[in-house]
């Protein structure tokens, strides 16, 4: 191939049909990583554009030295060995980004999630298969849910079974298990979240009780975010944290050991983590009754996230659901993270020791690191500290240009398959993207915690039984609230305190005259 200039012809393509191929499929993965790098929209304009022209002088280079006339000349075979380089570098890159455009379409597209309901009846009564149930009553909780409806549909089409209502999940498992450890030959519906709790509220429950049927009931994918934009303005995300291993296929099942909101503040790079108490007792939304933090997945992961949004007085933008599986994978991706314990302390569940000061944690250490409360004085408290020490050292680490260069294959696979989130590829490409723009700049992690008294208190969905609750207190609550507000709107933050100092200079000048 020539092209014609005014001082005679310039060669583009070398007269060797072999090196002509060899020059061609660089050209072709070439391109090829070009339109995957395109699709992908994570690199800022500047990248693209240094990649552009590192690719131009590469190929002028190769054009050079493969049209040496003389065969076998040194100049060809620099040529030759710098085609089949940069063929083998692009053909890692497109996989590495086809591999990141993959991660994100799985981790952004909303997935399907399910309730699992169990049919239970005693170890040692009559019935022992669904086809016992036909023609019989199964005590069930009065809740308006879609997917209990679908249930109750599903088992009287193949059953004929009936249904007696009960206001509370205790008043139910009491129909097989009462509170004097007294057993029942009934049978009862219920999901596998709500026969935990159950298990936990009523003596002997577990022991006692079977799972004669059990079905998976498809849940609404409806998008509940309220969408801004990612990259200029502030936004809430509540992250939960699910007692779950390997892939997160129930995405969002109801209960959660760890609710925090993530405040971000994409203008000034800042990240607040503000911790909830598990078993602190609020106002549920949609009932206005009283009841812990935690109970709030048993009407669903929409009462729970509407409920911090009262308690907190802020909008959640976003959902994150993580589970132990992908903590663990992500802080063994980046070789362990560094967090300050407050005590000298060994885990209740796991065979792990800390040291009070600075700990080098590998993944499994850092999730127990987290989970543990039973060693402290503090109990939750204390828990909450610590989720928030792992989770701000691992955003820290994670952000940091080295670990995103050298560490960017094992991140994907820790993340892929282990988390829900409604936030959009889009989103999720415009974070990253304004992450790698800024590389320089790190991210400042903050934490506020909200802390309070322990005691017995009624709980809603328990019929109003007394259980162990935390209180909030009011000082903490309002802290959070003021940490939230500063972080979102740091401009705000900067006109209160400078009235406040104007209030501060005039009372000084009053005073001296």
């Amino acid at each position: 191939m020539k092209i014609r200039c005014k001082t005679g012809k310039i060669r583009i393509l070398p007269e060797s049909n072999w090196l002509s191929l060899a020059m061609l499929a660089g050209l072709f993965v070439e391109a090829l990583f070009l339109l995957l790098v395109l699709a992908l929209d994570v690199l800022p304009f500047q990248y693209i554009l240094a990649i552009l022209i590192t690719l131009f002088v590469i190929d002028a280079a190769i054009v050079v030295l493969l049209n040496n006339k003389s065969r076998g000349s040194l100049q060809r075979i620099v040529g030759l060995i710098v085609v089949v380089v940069v063929i083998h570098v692009l053909l890692f890159g497109n996989v590495y980004v086809y591999s990141t455009y993959d991660t994100l379409q799985k981790i952004s597209r909303q997935k399907a999630t399910w309730e699992i309901y169990n049919v239970m009846a005693l170890k040692e009564g009559s019935y022992n298969d669904i086809e016992d149930a036909d023609g019989k009553t199964l005590s069930v909780v009065d809740m308006d849910s879609k997917q209990l409806t679908e249930a109750k549909e599903r088992l009287v089409t193949g059953y004929d079974v009936s249904y007696d209502s009960k206001s509370n999940m205790l008043d139910v498992g009491r129909k097989l298990v009462g509170d004097d450890g007294k057993t029942h030959d009934n049978l009862i519906l219920v999901t596998s979240d709500n026969r935990k709790l159950i298990n936990q509220q009523i003596k002997g429950f577990q022991e006692k009780t079977k799972v004669i049927y059990s079905m998976k009931v498809k849940k609404r994918t409806d998008d509940n975010a309220k969408r801004i934009d990612v990259t200029e303005e502030s936004f809430n995300v509540l992250i939960s944290g699910k007692d779950v291993w390997g892939k997160l296929k129930s995405t969002k099942s109801g209960l959660s050991d760890v609710n925090m909101v993530m405040t971000v503040n994409p203008k000034t790079k800042e990240v607040l983590l503000t911790s909830i108490p598990r078993d602190s007792y609020v106002t549920l939304h949609s009932y206005g009754a009283k009841d812990k933090l935690t109970h709030t997945g048993i009407f669903g992961e929409e009462e729970t996230k509407q409920t911090i949004e009262d308690f907190l007085d802020i909008d959640i933008n976003y959902e994150i659901a993580v589970n132990f599986s992908m903590l663990v994978d992500i802080i063994n991706a980046i070789d362990g993270i560094d967090v300050y314990s407050d005590y000298d302390f060994k885990s209740a569940i796991a065979e792990y020791e800390y040291t009070k000061g600075w700990n080098h944690l590998t993944g499994r250490p850092a999730l127990y690191f987290a989970r543990e409360r039973k060693a402290f004085f503090e109990g939750d408290m204390q828990r909450n500290k610590n989720q928030q020490k792992v989770l701000k050292a691992t955003i820290e680490k994670v952000t940091s240009s080295k670990v995103l260069m050298t560490r960017y294959a094992g991140l994907l696979n820790a993340v892929e398959d282990k988390m829900y989130t409604n936030l959009s590829d889009r989103d999720i490409k415009k974070l990253a993207r304004l992450t790698l723009k800024h590389m320089g700049r790190k991210w400042t992690v903050k934490t506020v915690n909200i802390s309070g008294g322990t005691g017995m208190a009624p709980c809603y969905s328990m019929g109003g039984q007394n259980l162990s609750c935390v209180f909030p207190s009011e000082d903490t609550v309002l802290e959070a609230k003021e940490a939230i507000h500063d972080t979102m709107y740091p401009v705000d933050n900067t006109i209160k305190k400078n009235q406040k100092d104007e209030k501060t200079e005039t009372g000084h000048t009053e005073t001296e005259e």
